[in-house]
Protein backbone atom coordinates (compact mmCIF):
# COMPACT_ATOMS: atom_id res chain seq x y z
CA UNK A 1 0.00 0.00 0.00
CA UNK A 2 1.29 3.88 -0.81
CA UNK A 3 1.33 6.01 1.60
CA UNK A 4 -1.62 7.67 0.32
CA UNK A 5 -3.73 4.44 0.06
CA UNK A 6 -3.00 4.17 4.20
CA UNK A 7 -3.62 8.18 4.80
CA UNK A 8 -7.12 7.25 2.71
CA UNK A 9 -8.02 4.23 4.30
CA UNK A 10 -7.31 5.54 7.68
CA UNK A 11 -9.31 8.98 7.61
CA UNK A 12 -12.43 7.20 6.04
CA UNK A 13 -12.19 4.62 9.34
CA UNK A 14 -11.64 7.99 11.55
CA UNK A 15 -14.77 9.76 9.49
CA UNK A 16 -17.11 6.82 9.98
CA UNK A 17 -16.24 6.24 13.82
CA UNK A 18 -16.79 9.96 14.23
CA UNK A 19 -20.62 9.13 12.38
CA UNK A 20 -20.59 6.59 14.50
CA UNK A 21 -20.36 8.27 17.27
CA UNK A 22 -22.68 11.26 17.02
CA UNK A 23 -25.42 8.85 15.54
CA UNK A 24 -25.45 7.00 18.87
CA UNK A 25 -27.87 8.91 21.05
CA UNK A 26 -29.76 9.01 18.55
CA UNK A 27 -30.30 5.74 18.03
CA UNK A 28 -30.47 4.72 21.66
CA UNK A 29 -33.46 7.40 21.69
CA UNK A 30 -35.06 5.45 18.80
CA UNK A 31 -34.28 1.76 20.82
CA UNK A 32 -35.66 3.07 24.35
CA UNK A 33 -38.84 4.29 22.47
CA UNK A 34 -39.61 0.79 20.39
CA UNK A 35 -38.80 -0.97 23.84
CA UNK A 36 -42.06 1.06 25.10
CA UNK A 37 -44.35 0.75 22.26
CA UNK A 38 -43.13 -3.23 22.57
CA UNK A 39 -44.30 -3.58 26.41
CA UNK A 40 -46.93 -1.14 26.36
CA UNK A 41 -48.75 -2.94 23.15
CA UNK A 42 -51.84 -5.13 23.80
CA UNK A 43 -51.35 -8.85 24.24
CA UNK A 44 -52.44 -10.55 21.18
CA UNK A 45 -52.85 -14.39 20.93
CA UNK A 46 -49.54 -14.56 18.52
CA UNK A 47 -47.69 -12.20 21.25
CA UNK A 48 -48.61 -13.87 23.92
CA UNK A 49 -47.54 -17.37 22.25
CA UNK A 50 -44.23 -15.65 21.17
CA UNK A 51 -43.89 -14.27 24.92
CA UNK A 52 -44.48 -17.73 26.29
CA UNK A 53 -42.09 -19.28 23.99
CA UNK A 54 -39.20 -16.50 24.70
CA UNK A 55 -40.44 -17.43 28.51
CA UNK A 56 -39.71 -20.98 28.07
CA UNK A 57 -36.26 -20.10 26.39
CA UNK A 58 -35.49 -17.81 29.27
CA UNK A 59 -36.12 -20.45 31.88
CA UNK A 60 -34.50 -23.21 29.99
CA UNK A 61 -31.44 -21.02 30.03
CA UNK A 62 -31.88 -20.08 33.90
CA UNK A 63 -31.96 -23.61 34.42
CA UNK A 64 -28.64 -24.18 32.35
CA UNK A 65 -27.13 -21.83 34.09
CA UNK A 66 -27.99 -22.98 37.53
CA UNK A 67 -26.54 -26.18 37.33
CA UNK A 68 -23.35 -24.30 35.24
CA UNK A 69 -22.52 -22.96 38.66
CA UNK A 70 -23.75 -25.31 40.56
CA UNK A 71 -21.11 -28.14 39.13
CA UNK A 72 -18.27 -26.02 37.95
CA UNK A 73 -17.01 -28.90 36.32
CA UNK A 74 -19.60 -28.87 34.06
CA UNK A 75 -18.31 -25.75 32.50
CA UNK A 76 -15.23 -27.05 32.64
CA UNK A 77 -16.47 -29.61 30.05
CA UNK A 78 -18.61 -27.52 27.87
CA UNK A 79 -15.61 -25.42 27.63
CA UNK A 80 -13.33 -28.16 26.41
CA UNK A 81 -15.90 -28.84 23.99
CA UNK A 82 -16.20 -26.47 22.67
CA UNK A 83 -12.03 -25.77 22.07
CA UNK A 84 -12.22 -29.31 21.16
CA UNK A 85 -14.59 -28.56 18.46
CA UNK A 86 -12.67 -25.71 16.98
CA UNK A 87 -9.30 -27.96 16.86
CA UNK A 88 -11.22 -30.59 15.27
CA UNK A 89 -12.07 -28.36 12.59
CA UNK A 90 -9.10 -26.99 12.44
CA UNK A 91 -7.21 -30.31 11.63
CA UNK A 92 -9.61 -30.94 9.49
CA UNK A 93 -9.17 -27.40 7.53
CA UNK A 94 -5.45 -28.06 7.36
CA UNK A 95 -6.07 -31.45 6.05
CA UNK A 96 -8.13 -29.58 2.89
CA UNK A 97 -5.75 -26.95 2.21
CA UNK A 98 -4.60 -28.37 -0.42
CA UNK A 99 -7.77 -29.78 -2.04
CA UNK A 100 -9.77 -27.66 -4.86
CA UNK A 101 -12.62 -28.15 -6.48
CA UNK A 102 -13.64 -25.84 -9.18
CA UNK A 103 -11.26 -23.08 -8.06
CA UNK A 104 -12.70 -23.36 -4.74
CA UNK A 105 -10.88 -24.26 -1.30
CA UNK A 106 -12.36 -26.93 0.20
CA UNK A 107 -10.86 -25.66 4.14
CA UNK A 108 -12.78 -22.35 3.97
CA UNK A 109 -16.02 -24.02 5.41
CA UNK A 110 -14.39 -25.78 8.40
CA UNK A 111 -12.07 -22.79 8.87
CA UNK A 112 -14.86 -20.44 9.42
CA UNK A 113 -16.57 -22.62 11.85
CA UNK A 114 -13.47 -23.60 13.68
CA UNK A 115 -12.96 -19.09 14.26
CA UNK A 116 -16.69 -19.69 14.84
CA UNK A 117 -16.23 -22.50 17.86
CA UNK A 118 -12.52 -21.04 19.25
CA UNK A 119 -14.61 -17.10 19.58
CA UNK A 120 -17.92 -19.03 21.25
CA UNK A 121 -14.89 -20.61 23.54
CA UNK A 122 -13.34 -17.35 24.61
CA UNK A 123 -16.99 -15.25 24.81
CA UNK A 124 -18.74 -18.32 26.79
CA UNK A 125 -15.63 -18.57 28.95
CA UNK A 126 -15.56 -14.51 29.86
CA UNK A 127 -19.75 -15.57 30.98
CA UNK A 128 -18.57 -18.11 33.06
CA UNK A 129 -17.09 -16.16 35.51
CA UNK A 130 -18.61 -16.15 39.03
CA UNK A 131 -19.41 -12.22 39.03
CA UNK A 132 -20.74 -12.34 35.69
CA UNK A 133 -22.66 -15.67 36.24
CA UNK A 134 -24.26 -14.00 39.37
CA UNK A 135 -25.21 -10.86 37.54
CA UNK A 136 -26.86 -13.07 34.33
CA UNK A 137 -28.76 -15.26 36.87
CA UNK A 138 -30.24 -11.79 38.34
CA UNK A 139 -31.34 -10.52 34.86
CA UNK A 140 -32.37 -13.51 33.98
CA UNK A 141 -35.21 -14.28 37.08
CA UNK A 142 -36.01 -10.49 36.73
CA UNK A 143 -36.56 -11.07 33.08
CA UNK A 144 -38.86 -14.25 33.44
CA UNK A 145 -40.78 -12.54 36.79
CA UNK A 146 -41.39 -9.60 34.55
CA UNK A 147 -42.68 -11.84 31.94
CA UNK A 148 -44.79 -13.89 34.33
CA UNK A 149 -46.49 -10.75 35.55
CA UNK A 150 -47.02 -9.67 31.95
CA UNK A 151 -48.76 -13.00 31.25
CA UNK A 152 -50.44 -13.30 34.22
CA UNK A 153 -48.58 -16.94 34.92
CA UNK A 154 -48.60 -18.16 38.32
CA UNK A 155 -46.01 -20.82 39.66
Amino acid sequence: MTRAEIAYTVTISLLIFFFGWMVTPMLDRVREKLRDRMNNAPLTPENQAEMLKQLRWQQASLARLEQFRAHPKDTIVYLLGLLGAGLLLFAVAVYLYPFHIGGLNLSVVPAAMSLFFFMAAVLESRNMTDKKMSENLTKLKKTIEEGKTKLKISD
